[in-house]
């Protein structure tokens, strides 16, 4: 997730752009002071969605609360999931939605992950070392385990299939989460 929130979004636009496609928000761990947020009541507005805390990114950003980041490792841990096929189902229902959620952007996005990251080789060994800095940097700021950036490029092409088992449960209309049903039968 750390690699992704640094890598997949332009930071530096985020407050010089009015764009809500320029904003999103992690669920697991996010504040905002209690009398704008009931002011503005962002889980009630996004009530339905599937990417409820992107959506609240969004929708805060376009009420005027723009987003920062800010390494709180010090203060909190989060642990998302349990099991790796936890964390697979998990974000089986969220990727393909964050790749645009539709069969054009998506194959794009997809066809643009893979290429940056473990396709990359095949043109230039500089791109894989690059996005594998990228990771390392990423997971050292977050205080993730050394053995976890080692094994990136392994990530880099399990998310690939992550994304593309994400479209087709999507497309498919076979995305569950916790035992529940969320896209149309």
């Amino acid at each position: 997730v750390p690699f992704t929130t640094l890598s997949g979004l332009p930071w530096f636009l985020v407050r010089r752009t009015k764009s809500r496609l320029v904003a999103a928000l992690n669920g697991q761990v996010w504040m905002m002071d209690a009398k704008r947020y009931h002011d503005l009541e962002p889980h009630e507005r996004v009530r339905g969605e599937i990417l409820e805390d992107v959506e609240i990114g969004r929708y805060l950003k376009t009420s005027g609360v723009f987003p920062r980041l800010i390494d709180l490792t010090d203060h909190a841990a989060v642990r998302m999931y349990a099991s790796f096929g936890d964390a697979w189902r998990g974000f089986r229902k969220n990727a393909y939605l964050l790749m645009g959620g539709h069969p054009v952007p998506f194959v794009v996005y997809l066809i643009l992950f893979a290429a940056a990251t473990w396709l990359s080789p095949a043109v230039w060994l500089g791109f894989l070392i690059s996005a594998w800095a990228l990771k390392i940097l990423c997971d050292r700021l977050a205080d993730i385990p050394v053995t976890v950036s080692l094994l990136a490029p392994v990530s880099f092409m399990l998310a690939t299939f992550l994304q593309l088992d994400s479209a087709l449960a999507h497309w498919r209309g076979r995305v569950t989460w916790k035992d529940r049903s969320i896209v149309g039968d």
